[in-house]
């Protein structure tokens, strides 16, 4: 009788399983890297604008809107607050109770920048400066001042949704 030692083919067979499990979750992993890096946010949208894959915070009710970033301390370079409207209009922003300088993106419903604001500073007076677009969006996304200038980000421009 020959004697059959399956152990071999076994263990290569769970050695490939293991190789393709690996795989699979390692590029996962490198997929929702940014997600990982910067920590998951209660309610959250991986976007790419230009190729640069940013980590955006949702502002969708008023409250939310109303508040913004105002009273952080800064943003992280590739986190960013995207406000979401119920439709398309002129959503105007201004910097009272900022801490820090942004740039201000208006999108349209297809996903196209309408409008850029670069570096809008903090501005704490009586009358603060207000930042209206010069046509309709119904998405204003607020990033860390000069990302637009260090990523050739610019109006025409698409953002789009990544998946988780």
């Amino acid at each position: 009788m020959q004697d059959t030692d399956l152990s071999k083919p076994v263990a290569a067979s769970l050695v490939i399983l293991l190789s393709i499990f690996v795989g699979i979750w390692y590029t996962g992993i490198r997929d929702n890297d940014l997600a990982r890096q910067i920590g998951t946010l209660p309610k959250g949208k991986l976007l790419s604008i230009e190729g640069v894959k940013v980590y955006a915070e949702i502002a969708d009710t008023k409250e939310e809107w109303e508040k913004g970033l105002s009273g952080r301390e800064s943003l992280a370079p590739q986190r960013a607050m995207l406000f979401v409207f119920p439709h398309s209009d002129y959503y105007s922003i201004w910097m009272k109770g900022m801490k820090f300088p942004i740039d201000v993106f208006w999108i349209d419903e297809n996903g196209y920048i309408v409008d850029i604001w670069h570096h809008a500073m903090p501005d704490d007076s009586i009358s603060p400066q207000v930042y209206t677009p010069s046509r309709k969006a119904k998405y204003v996304l607020e990033t860390v001042a000069d990302f637009a200038d260090e990523h050739d980000i610019e109006i025409g421009d698409r953002v789009y949704k990544l998946p988780r």
